[in-house]
């Protein structure tokens, strides 16, 4: 099975988790309360003069009743406002609540009011449910028809009372046994968001609803967890570390859904005010790691590096907001949270529409849904803050929102995985490439050392013969007059030079210097050179004048080598001096950089070389346009510099004034660094 086959089938798995997840967070909503039971208690008085819209509760209702048209609402500035007021004659102005109370973030509590007439083919026992965990306080007062209150009941506290089912909401159980109007005031108070929509059903589908809470919230954490450990698993196969930052992201943000979902209450030994606060805390920090998943699906650290800055300080903002809230509990920073929220929801939309523009194939898509979870969280912000009225797109929005972007994580982890093992099988590619041509050009060498090799070999025969035929000319001319034997022996030399460079020859393979076997021996600097000007001709050495300081050190390095580096240099010089004009060869000790060494240091009166053109003349070659008219193949100056390298020396082009001649440098240490000098095996 191929890679990427598996990587959808694991990505098919996660959205039908995540689906799970978004189908019972739309039926049931976060939070976590206990179901208090009905209970008997002290009798308050009656109110008189009670009215209002009433909701008739039919028999073949089945699920969950609509009740926003009897439903009616009072905010209380104050908080101490007492509950039999409100049904008198000096009650105060109930407002109609034409959907889902929406009030954003109060300071004080608020009521809600709501009057049932059951029909008698009607189902007796009801529950009554608030479908979010985050709400501080619940409290129900139920006034039955003949004007009796029962005794108020607290599903704030989050303590299930004896006998009490473990709900994840705040809920009530409602015995609505006698004929005629029952008035039901809910008192509300919470630091979070007042959206407070009001969910009535028959005892019996309320069970049913707690076991499918009870199967959601264990396939949720098992979803998170599934996706943490892939996550996880990711990293260390890829080393990527925006698999780390999904993993956080899911971890933090299953921690926020389990405490608004009630199971981390129960989980924690320390009881709700600590799971309340972790809740607290990791709700700006989930808001922290979705923006950063976003942007980087986005590319933003790239793309638009003005908006990265932006969102790392927006990302700053949440972790802020964070740190106040686990130092300091009395803290809410939940309005700040959600105006930030709402401002960099907005920011990644406007982002995600540019992204969109610049993306192709699959990331334009995940582009696109990322701008559609902006626009979802956007909306959830404003509905929290009670500037957009409830509707079932606003209450899906918050869970729309998260599985859009873990959607959108997802399958870009596994764009990522499947992108990195194609350039892993490419770089695979390349690499067996690169050694089929490395093992061709070995065998291009190994072909062209043997020819060579064959060359020289058929080369030196002749020179054999000369060298012999010189050699009988010696002996049967013993008396020789002083100018042939100064010839004889300039023919001898020539020969000996020869030799050398057909050896160099043999050595082709080697000729990039590095390559070249080295016979270290102690070198007389000025030996050396005079020994090289007497293998000139006539002409040469008549013009060639050697200046050396005394007592020079010796050095160590290779004999062939110094002398066709030297060679090249003097060699040159005399190609590009004017003919008959004088060049020199000094020689001279310098300490250069920082070590002791001896330069060789050639000066002619040519045209000179350009500034321009002190590096390029060392190149392979290269040549100079003052010398473009002059014999030669570029190869000179560029083998100066690789036998000076060889040696952990230098040469260089001295400054001159312009039009009279050049100056060139050859600088090699008394005694080059063993790295230097190893041969090719060694220093493989």
């Amino acid at each position: 099975m191929p890679p990427w086959a598996a990587w959808a089938g694991l990505a098919v798995l996660l959205l039908f988790l995540l689906g799970v997840r978004w189908a019972g967070a739309l039926l049931e909503g976060p939070g976590a309360r206990g179901l208090a039971g009905p209970s008997t208690g002290l009798a308050l008085p009656q109110a008189a003069g009670e009215a209002g819209p009433v909701l008739a509760l039919q028999a073949d209702g089945g699920g969950a009743v609509e009740v926003a048209q009897a439903l009616s609402w009072w905010a209380d500035p104050t908080g101490q406002a007492d509950a039999a007021p409100l049904l008198g004659p000096q009650a105060p102005a109930w407002r109609p609540a034409r959907g889902v109370v929406s009030l954003g973030y109060q300071d004080g509590p608020v009521w809600l009011r709501l009057r049932l007439l059951r029909d008698a083919e009607a189902p007796a026992v009801w529950w009554l449910k608030l479908p979010r965990g985050y709400l501080d306080e619940v409290r129900l007062l139920h006034v039955r028809p003949g004007g009796q209150w029962e005794p108020e009941r607290v599903a704030g506290d989050r303590v299930a009372p004896q006998g009490a089912l473990p709900l994840a909401v705040p809920s009530f159980e409602l015995l609505l046994d006698e004929p005629g109007v029952h008035v039901l005031l809910l008192r509300v108070q919470s630091r979070s968001a007042l959206s407070l929509p009001v969910t009535l059903l028959p005892r019996d589908r309320g069970l049913a609803a707690l076991g499918a809470a009870q199967l959601l919230a264990g396939a949720v954490t098992g979803a998170s967890l599934l996706l943490v450990v892939g996550a996880l698993l990711g990293f260390a196969g890829l080393r990527a570390r925006v698999y780390l930052l999904f993993a956080a992201f899911v971890a933090v943000d299953g921690l926020v859904w389990l405490g608004v979902s009630g199971s981390l209450q129960h989980l924690l030994p320390l009881g709700p005010p600590w799971a309340d606060r972790l809740v607290a805390v990791g709700v700006p920090i989930s808001a922290a790691l979705g923006l950063l998943m976003q942007w980087i699906v986005y590319g933003a650290h790239r793309d638009f590096p003005g908006m990265w800055r932006a969102g790392m300080a927006m990302g700053g903002l949440f972790l802020g907001l964070a740190l106040l809230q686990a130092l300091e509990p009395a803290f809410n920073p939940t309005p700040w949270v959600m105006h930030a929220l709402l401002a960099g929801a907005l920011l990644s939309g406007a982002l995600g529409g540019m992204a969109t523009w610049r993306q192709r194939g699959v990331m334009r898509g995940l582009a696109l849904l990322m701008g559609l979870s902006s626009a979802l969280t956007a909306l959830n912000a404003v509905v929290l803050l009670g500037w957009w009225p409830v509707s079932a797109l606003s209450e899906a929005s918050f869970a729309l929102s998260h599985l859009s972007l873990v959607v959108v994580a997802v399958a870009h982890l596994v764009v990522r995985a499947v992108e990195s093992h194609r350039q892993r099988q490419q770089a695979e590619a390349r690499a067996a490439q690169a050694e089929q041509r490395r093992e061709s050009e070995q065998r291009l060498r190994e072909e062209k050392s043997d020819l060579l090799a064959m060359i020289a070999h058929e080369v030196r025969t002749p020179l054999a013969v000369i060298d012999a035929s010189m050699q009988s000319l010696a002996v049967l001319d013993a008396e020789m007059p002083r100018e042939r034997a100064r010839r004889h022996e300039r023919i001898g030399r020539a020969l000996q030079r020869l030799g050398s460079l057909l050896d160099l020859v043999v050595q082709r393979d080697r000729l990039d210097v590095s390559q070249w076997s080295q016979d270290l021996e102690l070198l007389a600097p000025q030996a050396l050179a005079a020994a090289l000007l007497a293998d000139l001709g006539e002409d040469a050495q008549h013009r060639v004048s050697l200046h050396a300081e005394d007592a020079l050190p010796p050095v160590r390095g290779d004999a062939r080598m110094l002398r066709l580096a030297l060679s090249n240099l003097v060699g040159n010089a005399l190609k590009y001096s004017p003919a008959g004009r004088p060049v020199g060869l000094f020689v001279r000790r310098l300490d250069w950089p920082g070590r002791p060494g001896v330069a060789w240091t050639v000066v002619d009166q040519g045209a000179g070389i350009h500034p321009e053109d002190h590096e390029k003349v060392f190149r392979k070659y290269y040549r100079a346009a003052e010398g473009s008219d002059a014999p030669g193949l570029g190869l000179g100056l560029y083998l100066v510099r690789q036998i000076a390298e060889r040696h952990a020396g230098a040469v260089r082009v001295l400054p001159t004034v312009a039009g009279q001649g050049a100056s060139l440098e050859l600088w090699v240490p008394l005694q080059p660094p063993a790295a230097a000098v190893a041969p090719p095996e060694a220093a493989a």
